[in-house]
């Protein structure tokens, strides 16, 4: 259906993944891109969905690749960390929430790319799984273990208390 060359630009972010510099991180700055642009002022049941529709496709571009490629989880492959990253902040919405701030996105992005890199508790495990859905999952639950810290900062006023110290 898609040429080769449409699927790789695809999952490498039109050549991003190609990167000598940082190919990971540059892949979870399009995803926070793609957050703030285009999902984060979508109420929360768009946001999902929009989320989820992203994750499905992520998956089957990024089997497809590892397929005509014949290799595992090619290190070229960021896609999966775009779709990843706004899930990281699901919910977030400054416009509803005037107590979200910058602050949240820098500290999202920076414990997500944390986590996506050091792998703690099982997410390193979903890795021994083959696939698309495999290449896809450990970035997810980086994101989700992430969405749930950034969660805990934001309701116990962590965030704002550094944004007070920041200003000061």
């Amino acid at each position: 259906m898609f040429s080769d060359t449409t699927v790789y630009r695809i999952v490498s972010v039109f050549g991003l993944g190609k990167s000598k510099f940082a190919p990971g991180t540059l892949g979870s700055v399009v995803g926070l891109l793609w957050f703030i642009t285009f999902v984060m002022n979508a109420s929360p049941i768009v946001q999902v969905v929009l989320v989820l529709v992203t994750i499905y496709l992520a998956a089957a571009f990024v089997e497809e690749a590892e397929i005509r490629q014949g290799a595992k989880d090619p290190s070229w492959i960021i896609l999966d960390e775009v779709v990843a990253v706004p899930v990281c902040f699901l919910g977030l919405n400054p416009l509803t929430d005037v107590s979200v701030n910058y602050l949240h996105f820098i500290l999202g992005f920076i414990i997500f790319r944390v986590m996506d890199i050091w792998k703690p508790l099982f997410i390193k495990q979903v890795q021994r799984f083959q696939g698309g859905w495999a290449v896809v999952a450990d970035d997810i639950l980086a994101a989700l273990f992430t969405l749930i810290f950034l969660r805990i900062l934001h309701h116990t006023g962590a965030i704002s208390y550094l944004k007070e110290i920041l200003i000061s």
